[in-house]
């Protein structure tokens, strides 16, 4: 018998009869196309700026596919940081290696206004993309099946759009390589990852430039260069979310409103939230967009987040979350993961997280000023002063000691075991302890707005801070005046005191510690207070009230026999007569030393050195004062003063350069220059030179804060 072979092969196929012998008539009906190329991409916006990094991590997971494994991403990140922009724009630049089709599904998981697409309905949806939808099987499992036979050696890209899971997306995974899924989601999708290895890339907040460039695509670069100063302005109400950045700035295009007049929108209404929305779009209503967020978190999670919020500073620790939320730690560090993977709240350092400043504005709004919030907030201040008094113990352990409230949760305080990690606490909670600070002033809680600024005073003069210090213990005083307490209030003055003399504000020093005098009847408040007074003079130039009021501090020190208290006040009294009496002020300065040694306090013995340095190379004896300068410099060092050490440094280089060293000194000064920069760089230069003057060395030699 004679065989016949055809083939018929075509990416759309119809009907087809293939027959050897037709007796009869042969009826044919034709069906739909059983494969359709879709380009179901929406439009891109005209105003997407930035992202090159994200664009170029995407299109390398397209050029560097695994030929064994269907490609997947999951890009993910807060309410309104521009997911969805980002990827259709990205997919209409790469359309072209995609043949067979696009296919964008919007699966509505934080829609706010519609339900979430059902699994089953994400997967009968693609494929009515693909195929005529009157051969879509009606069971889910069978669609399943038939997506992914449909998809197999095709290259199609699938844009899947809010995700609210992982089981959302599960059916409509192609089963073999060729494919490229990226899905969005404001959930860290770790199902996906896990399970099918797919990449994982979370989108940030836009960088300032990005911002600028966002707004200018707006309203054009005439406007922007008008009104420099309120663009810098909606960019930090913005904080670089590009939902928020788009509102205002179309606002200002369509309404042909200033930048000007929408800054003074953002700051006047109730909320920041108010001004962002424009008018009858809800998809531009930022409130809507983080409450389809927030309503989405199970009752644990919603507690944690409205705690949170309350938090004054810019980070919090695991410990600090532990307190505000009150839970025990363990319970603390699976609600932020689980708020981390929401995107509600954003990783900031190992074991530290932050809150984007629009999402902290909404989570207020839904947590009101009951008993919720004050026990949170109580809780917050308890922990953070307990964590400043412990620190502030191992800087200064000779100061009178701090009667506080009970510390509520003693397992979530830090080890410290010395004094470089009190520094390090300090150093990494600083900015959070001063935000506590303003927060006990602002809710009246008088104990915590007196003590705070007390236990960060010595960290305070250590990194001259002395702004922050006066502004602490100006609302210090008042909340003590209202407590009515007067041997507190006398301490707290001698402390503002300290902090005005470091300042160069003379006058205002002397006022707080005669008011100090008046207040205080403990004999040692007397001594500091005195102290305090002597060292003021000495910066003023006024040295015989100088040496009045250190002889009658040194009088209450001896009868206290408080070593510390007469080795500060020997430090001034030398320094107050070594223009007149050289050789007295060295007796006294090596007196000071020698107290210092005894008690083992390097952070006076680092003043008396530099004093006593000083004194010896105004004597003349350059060598001596050589060998007590670079102890000086050595022992600032260790406590961590950077600035004395740069200024001791300095004298230091001055004595080197008179015996003759002239290499030594110039790298030392140079050291010390830069020192001094680093040190302007992180405080501020007219926070740097005490009053705008140099500061020699051993004149800080009174305590900071006893």
């Amino acid at each position: 018998m004679d065989h016949t072979y055809n083939a018929l092969s075509s990416s759309k196929v119809g009907a087809a009869v293939q027959v050897g012998m037709v007796k009869g008539d042969v009826h044919v009906t034709t069906g739909g196309p059983e494969f359709m190329v879709p380009h179901q991409l929406p439009p891109p916006t005209r105003h997407f700026v930035g992202r090159q990094a994200e664009l170029d991590f995407l299109t390398g997971l397209v050029e560097g596919e695994d030929g064994d494994v269907p490609a997947i991403c999951v890009m993910d990140g807060p309410p309104g940081v521009g997911k969805t922009a980002l990827a259709v724009h990205w997919a209409h630049s790469i359309r072209n290696r995609f043949p067979d089709g696009q296919i964008y599904v919007d699966l509505r998981g934080f829609d706010g206004r519609r339900t979430p697409v059902e699994p089953d309905d994400a997967a009968r949806i693609v494929l009515e993309a693909l195929v005529d939808p009157r051969s879509v099987p009606l069971k889910p499992d069978s669609r399943i099946a038939r997506l992914r036979s449909l998809l197999h050696g095709r290259r199609v890209l699938l844009l899947l759009d809010d995700a609210r899971g992982s089981h959302q997306v599960e059916a409509v995974l192609p089963g073999a390589p060729g494919c490229f899924t990226l899905i969005t989601s404001r959930e860290r999708l770790d199902g996906l990852i896990g399970r099918y290895g797919a990449r994982r890339r979370n989108l940030a907040v836009l960088t300032r430039a990005e911002s600028r460039r966002l707004i200018s695509s707006y309203v054009g670069s005439r406007q922007m260069t008008r009104d420099e100063s309120s663009v810098t302005a909606l960019i930090q109400r913005c904080a670089g979310l590009p939902m928020a950045l788009s509102v205002v700035a179309a606002r200002a295009a369509l309404e042909e409103t200033s930048l000007q007049s929408l800054v003074h929108d953002l700051d006047a209404g109730r909320s920041a939230l108010d001004a962002l929305w424009l008018g009858g779009e809800r998809e531009s209503d930022v409130r809507l967009a983080f409450s389809s967020s927030f309503v989405s978190l199970p009752g644990d999670l919603s507690s944690a987040f409205r705690a949170l919020v309350l938090h004054p500073g810019r980070d919090i620790d695991v410990a600090a979350a532990a307190a505000v939320i009150r839970v025990p730690i363990d319970v603390a560090k699976r609600r932020l993961g689980e708020l981390v993977r929401r995107n509600m709240v954003l990783p900031t350092a190992p074991a530290r997280f932050g809150l984007h400043d629009l999402i902290r504005t909404f989570g207020l709004e839904h947590t009101g000023r009951g008993g919720f919030r004050r026990r949170a907030l109580r809780a917050l201040l308890n922990h953070y002063l307990h964590v400043a008094h412990r620190a502030d113990r191992w800087i200064n352990p000779h100061r009178r000691p701090l009667e506080l409230a009970r510390c509520a949760r003693p397992e979530l305080l830090p080890e410290i075991g010395g004094y470089d990690d009190a520094l390090r606490v300090f150093g990494t909670e600083y900015d959070n302890l001063i935000a506590a600070t303003r927060l006990a002033g602002r809710e009246g809680w008088d104990d915590y707005a007196w003590q705070l600024p007390w236990t960060l005073s010595n960290y305070a003069y250590l990194t001259a801070r002395w702004t922050d210090w006066v502004l602490t213990h100006e609302q210090a005083v008042s909340a003590v005046r209202r407590s009515r307490s007067a041997s507190v209030e006398a301490r707290i003055r001698q402390s503002l005191g300290r902090a005005y003399n470091e300042l160069g504000e003379f006058d205002k020093a002397r006022g707080e510690y005669e008011a100090a005098l008046l207040f205080d009847d403990d004999l040692s408040g007397k001594a500091n207070a005195l102290n305090g007074l002597a060292g003021v003079h000495v910066r003023a130039g006024v040295l015989s009230s100088a040496i009045e009021c250190g002889e009658r501090a040194l009088t209450l020190y001896c009868e206290l026999d408080d070593d510390v208290g007469q080795a500060s006040t020997l430090n001034l009294l030398g320094r107050a007569c070594a223009g007149s009496e050289p050789r007295r002020a060295i007796e006294y300065h090596e007196q000071a030393l020698r107290l210092f040694e005894q008690v083992g306090d390097d952070y006076g013995r680092a003043q008396s050195t530099g004093a006593l340095g000083a004194a010896l190379a105004a004597a003349g004896r350059h060598e001596d004062a050589a060998e007590q300068l670079r102890a000086s410099v050595e022992l600032h060092r260790a406590v961590g003063n950077q600035r004395l050490e740069a200024n001791t440094s300095r004298h230091l280089a001055e004595v080197l350069s008179v015996l003759g060293r002239q290499q030594e000194a110039s790298e030392l000064a140079q050291r010390a220059a830069r020192l001094l920069g680093a040190a302007d760089a992180g405080q501020g230069a007219a926070e740097i030179s005490s009053g705008g003057r140099s500061v020699a060395p051993g004149e800080d030699s009174s305590p900071p804060s006893r």
